[in-house]
């Protein structure tokens, strides 16, 4: 993973494959925590979750006042918890499902 102040580039060893995500105009990188196949960028604005089996970034957007309180890694699941859901990503599927 590598972040500049305008994008977030993920690398996928196994087709040697860079994939990148823009920042929005004012959003700000605050967190990257990786373990496994995921790495999670939290923004201002999003959680990023970065995918080695599919070589992608897959967004959630935080909602108004929303606040991350945790973030659990395992080697293929991450769970975010926040003041007002769990969001949890798996990387063999490249999706976030959402928990209230």
């Amino acid at each position: 993973m590598v972040q500049t102040n305008r994008r977030v580039h993920g690398f996928q060893e196994s087709r040697g494959h860079w994939f990148s995500d823009a920042l929005g105009p004012n959003e700000t990188v605050k967190q990257l925590q990786g373990r496994g196949h995921v790495i999670v960028v939290i923004t201002s604005e999003r959680a990023l979750a970065f995918s080695a089996f599919t070589g992608d970034f897959f967004a959630v957007r935080w909602s108004a006042h929303e606040q991350m309180q945790s973030i659990d890694q395992t080697n293929d699941v991450t769970v975010i918890r926040t003041t007002t859901r769990q969001l949890a990503f798996r990387s063999q599927t490249g999706g976030w499902t959402e928990l209230r």
